[in-house]
């Protein structure tokens, strides 16, 4: 099984967990677990219960007065739900309330927050196996990790808490109004602008399932805060500049990993337990049904289910397993589905042959790889690099899916901007040949020694931002080309 991600710090998992020994794979298994869930989402138009003939129903007492003020009632009725109908049919685009994104969004009016929307066309759906995904991650965002700006971190929560859950509980009262200052300014409409105006067409946004669906008693996380409302504040945006969205499932109930970035280090990975596994499925529901009735929903590409969970028996890759079928069972039956994406989970051998069986005769699935060749441990051997890097493309060879890089760097130990230079030409290249990928991650903040308590040291934290490689220069679409994708497909695959 691959190393977890040393520059996102995990605790030794030696310890015994509390992981219980049932396994299950059926949605109902996992319902009974958790009790009656949640109604299914609502339709984007509703029907009403009001009819003609109720308005005009008599009891025998009506005067001829009445009978009168009753028919033009009746009159007004119809005219109104007529016209309401119709308006509505127009704008959900069947008499189901299923309607099309397109039928909704090419709409002008209001966005239904009293804010005025211009007419927009919507963009056509991203399709994995004909599309080149150039796409860099919005770490740090609306999931903390600490390495990626500890000076702010350690200012807010000390040097001894390191993930989401320990900074919330750190700050008790306190968290909301320092979590909704962080979510305002740590991604805007300047940051958008540089992304488009460097050939970005994807974003893969972070998000624990805090931010979707309820805690538990002893879960501190900040729930359910407005953080799906920051989503929504940048989308407009994005799609303005034509550029998709990810929505990454990077933290799951009870931790799919033990790993910071799941919100909480810890070892005691209860995702894997039955009752966990119900509220993951809740999670999917609940990200679906806003999919379902997003206004951008357009631009949201992919759903990707977990980000790196790392079972650590064949029992807990089963019930990873049923997680993942249960989730490509409820975005299938969706009124809006969409791919989704699944991580190998580090899968022993050949982590992608690995789950084979699995993607046999099922529509828009995609598998995520998140390789980095250049680090863990950082190498300074440009012939190894390239080894290991090669040796990744070549085995995303005539796999029966996508295949999207949505993880990788420029962190290596070779300490030289040409040569990080070419570094990012090799994995562009070499990502091309299967669904591209992003970069992770959009900013990193180099952490001072007396704060720097996850980060790695300042040179490879450089390498980890985009942003910074960009402004000084480091990668870019070179002087003189126009056309991303052309000058892309010109780059010679550095493993043929």
């Amino acid at each position: 099984m691959a190393a977890p991600h040393p520059a996102r710090p995990h605790m030794s998992f030696d310890a015994p967990t509390r992981a219980s020994s049932a396994t299950f794979n059926t949605y109902g298994d996992a319902e009974k677990a958790l009790g009656p869930q949640s109604p299914e989402p609502k339709p984007l138009l509703e029907g009403t219960s009001t009819s003609p003939a109720a308005a005009t129903a008599g009891r025998g007492w009506l005067s001829r007065k009445a009978l009168v003020g009753a028919a033009v009632g009746v009159l007004a009725l119809g005219l109104g739900l007529g016209l309401g109908l119709g308006l509505g049919l127009n704008r959900a685009g069947g008499a189901d309330g299923s309607g099309s994104a397109e039928a909704e969004q090419g709409k002008a009016g209001e966005d239904g927050k009293g804010n005025s929307t211009e007419l927009r066309t919507p963009l056509p759906k991203w399709n994995f196996s004909t599309q080149k995904m150039n796409g860099v991650n919005i770490g740090n965002w609306i999931t903390l990790e600490r390495w990626m700006d500890e000076p702010w971190f350690a200012s807010h929560a000390g040097n001894d808490v390191w993930d989401e859950w320990g900074f919330t509980e750190a700050l008790g009262d306190k968290a909301k109004e320092v979590l909704e200052e962080h979510w305002n300014s740590w991604f805007t409409q300047s940051d958008i602008d540089l992304l488009a105006n460097n050939s970005i067409n994807h974003v893969r946004i972070p998000t624990g399932f805090w931010a979707w669906i309820p805690t538990v008693a002893g879960e501190p996380y900040l729930a359910e805060a407005g953080q799906v409302q920051q989503i929504e504040r940048v989308l407009p945006m994005l799609a303005e500049k034509g550029i998709y969205v990810t929505i990454d499932l990077h933290g799951l109930p009870g931790s799919q990993s033990g790993d910071q970035f799941s919100g909480h280090n810890t070892t005691e990975r209860l995702f894997y337990q039955p009752e966990y596994q119900a509220r993951s499925d809740e999670l999917v529901r609940a990200v679906m049904r806003w999919i379902e009735q997003c206004e951008y929903r357009d631009i949201i590409a992919a759903l990707e289910v977990a980000n790196e969970p790392m079972p650590k028996s064949d029992e807990e890759f089963e019930v990873l397993r049923g997680y993942y079928e249960r989730s490509y069972a409820t975005i299938r039956n969706s009124s809006y589905p969409l791919p989704m994406i699944f991580s190998h989970a580090f899968a022993s051998g050949d982590q992608i042959s690995y789950w084979k069986d699995f993607v046999a005769g099922k529509e828009e699935v995609v598998i995520a790889d998140h390789p980095y060749p250049g680090n863990f441990p950082p190498k300074t051997n440009a012939t190894e690099i390239q080894e290991l890097l090669c040796s990744n493309v070549n085995k995303y060879a005539g796999y029966p899916i996508p295949i999207v890089i949505n993880e990788w760097s420029l962190v290596s130990a070779m300490n030289s901007d040409s040569y990080t230079h070419q570094y990012w030409l090799d994995q562009l290249a070499g990502y091309n040949t299967v669904a591209g990928g992003a970069q992770w991650s959009f900013r990193a903040v180099v952490s001072p020694a007396e704060t720097r308590v996850q980060a790695p040291p300042p040179e490879r934290v450089r390498l980890y931002s985009w942003e910074t490689m960009v402004k000084e220069g480091v990668i870019g679409l070179p002087e003189g080309q126009e056309d991303f994708g052309k000058w892309l497909e010109g780059l010679p695959n550095p493993c043929s």
